[in-house]
């Protein structure tokens, strides 16, 4: 027998949806000062003014409530994001602009990028379907700041930075790495794609190291 799960936000009536609101909101503000692990959702629904029980019927699990909560506060960065003009005269430099800002508010909000690397490798499937959205969410960002829909280079390029930027990330949050150095790699890597040419650099000969041949040899 199919189990139904949560009501679709859109299928609720006006109290339903603002006790929901009421739910992430508090779920929110328990991101943002405490660790995933330490949050409890006796504790969420205590503070939400809400049974238990009540607080499943809008989100299957703790996981799902924390990836609405997450997916929220994302939304909020991308309307921040999609009202920056970036000041960059090049396609690089609008990018590493727009990455900047990106690490910028994960400095701010570090719990946010750990609960995000938890996001990804869930099982609970309401929470998974959440964390699927969440890059498509950066790259309608991104596509606004490079003046539209993105070729395959450019979606390539974006995948490729995003990958640098989620391995410094993590490094950041488990201390092996200072922010800074963030920063700079993923500007590396932006100029490294943009503007690094091997075949302008003057070539070594494979035998130039060796030492010329005697006579008799």
């Amino acid at each position: 027998m199919q189990i139904a799960g949560p009501p679709a936000p859109e299928t609720l009536n006006e109290d339903q949806l603002a006790r929901r609101q009421r739910i992430i909101r508090v779920a929110l503000q328990s991101l943002a000062r405490s660790d995933y692990e330490d949050i409890k959702i006796n504790d969420l629904a205590r503070d939400s003014s809400v049974a238990l029980g009540t607080l499943y019927r809008y989100f299957a699990s703790k996981e799902h409530l924390l990836a609405v909560a997450f997916i929220e506060w994302q939304s909020v960065l991308k309307m921040k994001l999609d009202k920056f003009v970036p000041a960059g005269a090049t396609e690089a430099e609008r990018l590493s602009e727009i990455f900047r800002q990106v690490i910028s508010a994960f400095e701010q909000q570090p719990r946010f990028f750990r609960f995000m690397t938890i996001l990804h490798a869930t099982t609970d499937p309401y929470a998974a379907a959440i964390s699927n959205s969440t890059q498509a969410v950066f790259t309608r960002t991104v596509e606004g700041t490079l003046g539209g829909p993105l070729s395959t280079d450019q979606y390539a390029i974006v995948r490729t930075v995003s990958a640098v930027f989620d391995h410094s990330m993590r490094n950041w949050i488990m201390k092996r790495m200072a922010i800074d150095n963030v920063y700079e790699q993923v500007d590396t890597v932006i100029r490294l794609i943009y503007h690094y040419h091997p075949e302008a650099r003057p070539r070594v000969s494979s035998t130039s190291s060796l030492p010329a041949p005697t006579e008799g040899n």
